[in-house]
């Protein structure tokens, strides 16, 4: 069993399942993710299923993936997420919401070069939402239209 230690300020809620942990902030209309460990596609996609139910989401809900503490899992590259992608694509696009962003803060060149390569193929084959890797949280913030100086509270929930 998990220790959970919230603040209570948040605006919406935390929540803990497999290798993430999820804050959603109606106020600033964004879903705040930390992934944890190895993470695949698949992983990512129940993910989505996951935070999307949670009665405090709003459909086109932004989103800022913080992938620093994690890493995709070995095998992985721009060619198999594309696939997977293509497979999953419309639902993919439309449970969160169309018109929205995704953030991608990565830490390690590998996984940006695969998810900068994966944001380029998605933009060329018109999906719907504006996804974008970025090496830290600041720019992220920034291109979400959060203030840069915005705390993810993440830090007081145990793993």
């Amino acid at each position: 069993m998990l220790s959970l230690k919230v603040d209570t300020t948040l605006v919406a809620s935390y929540n803990l399942s497999m290798n993430f942990r999820y804050i959603i902030d109606a106020e600033h209309n964004c879903v705040f993710i930390q992934q944890f460990g190895e993470v695949s596609f698949e992983q990512l996609w129940d993910q989505e299923v996951q935070f999307s139910a949670d009665p405090n989401h709003i459909i086109g809900m932004n989103i800022l993936r913080n992938f620093t503490p994690a890493t995709i899992i070995p095998g992985y590259d721009v060619e198999t997420i594309k696939r997977k992608a293509r497979e999953r694509q419309l639902l993919f696009d439309t449970l969160p919401g169309k018109n929205r962003k995704v953030a991608w803060v990565l830490s390690n060149a590998k996984d940006f070069k695969v998810f900068h390569q994966f944001c380029a193929f998605s933009r060329l084959n018109h999906h719907l939402i504006d996804r974008q890797p970025f090496r830290n949280i600041g720019d992220a913030l920034k291109w979400l239209n959060i203030p840069e100086d915005y705390e993810i509270k993440h830090s007081d929930l145990n793993k």
